[in-house]
């Protein structure tokens, strides 16, 4: 994990030398239109999930808890949520426990990311590389075959601690 921050801070700083050689190159005159966009679209560019001025997100598992005080988790990798989201909801009996498979959430580079479907919406925040927060709700089938909505919960979490 320590090499792909160094690759992606080496990148963003050859990023930001380009924007300033193609400023000086053209001696500094006014930006028109044209040099405006090349110059915002070089220093908007990020590689896998790090930008260049937005959230860099720590990639790996994540968990935290919902305001409800049960268990949340999902795994960043390449800038995105990706793979399975699990969160806890409490019921009327207990609480039970609904997963999504095969999520693709790209991390926008102000940190937000969502994901729906035709029974659930899962979204969050990441103010900082350590820390989410956001929201989930879903839909299940009771004993009874009959489909429960359950949510919207508010949810927190932070990268899981490796050795």
């Amino acid at each position: 994990m320590k090499m792909y921050r160094r690759k992606c801070m080496v990148q963003s700083m050859a990023l930001i030398l380009v924007a300033l050689l193609f400023l000086v190159g053209s001696g500094c005159p006014p930006l028109d239109d044209n040099s405006a966009l090349f110059v915002n679209k070089i220093l908007n560019i990020g590689c896998n999930g790090c930008r260049l001025f937005g959230v860099s997100v720590i990639e790996g598992s994540w968990s935290g808890t919902t305001e409800e005080g049960l268990g949340i988790s999902f795994t960043v990798e390449d800038g995105a949520v990706v793979g399975t989201y699990s969160v806890r909801f409490r019921t009327h009996f207990g609480s039970v426990e609904i997963k999504r498979f095969d999520i693709n959430a790209e991390i926008d580079n102000r940190g937000r990311f969502s994901v729906s479907g035709d029974n659930y919406h899962f979204e969050g925040n990441f103010s900082s590389s350590d820390n989410c927060s956001g929201t989930a709700k879903d839909m299940y089938m009771d004993l009874s075959g009959r489909r429960v909505s359950v949510g919207p919960v508010s949810w927190s979490a932070s990268p899981d601690e490796t050795e």
